[in-house]
């Protein structure tokens, strides 16, 4: 659940960098390779306790999956099963709707638009109109 969930924040970094104006392959903590979306690696940072960690531990802590949710594959995975899926999806998209307060924009808003704000902060520290990147603290 957690890789599916990073793999799902992962492309949500990176659409958020592309509208900020940013190439979501060049990393400023995660090294710069061809084809690996690194400066998307980095921002996920920021949300992967908050978003995707929290949405598996609420669904394994209220048993809505377990492991009769996982079937093994022939090369020795496992993957969910649609039950399981279907139920992950709906609490990572829940989440990504979940209102927070965030610095930038000193307002509440959705995580998903944190994470656009967090995109922009780090477009606008890049290029110079605030002088440090200030990660958006979580409670």
């Amino acid at each position: 659940m957690l890789s599916f969930g990073y793999t799902l924040l992962a492309e949500a970094a990176t659409s958020a960098l592309q509208i900020a104006g940013l190439d979501p392959e060049i990393g400023l903590l995660h090294t710069t390779r061809q084809g690996r979306p690194s400066l998307s690696l980095d921002l996920m940072e920021e949300f992967r306790p908050v978003v995707v960690d929290a949405a598996v531990a609420r669904l394994i802590a209220t048993g809505q999956i377990t492991p009769a949710n996982f079937d093994l594959t022939a090369d020795g995975g496992c993957r969910m099963n649609r039950p399981a899926s279907a139920a992950f999806l709906d609490a990572y998209e829940r989440r990504l709707l979940t209102l927070v307060a965030h610095r930038r924009t000193a307002t509440r808003v959705s995580y998903r638009v944190a994470i656009l704000a967090q995109a922009r902060t780090i477009a606008d520290w890049l290029l110079g109109r605030t002088p440090e990147y200030m990660p958006q603290p979580w409670r």
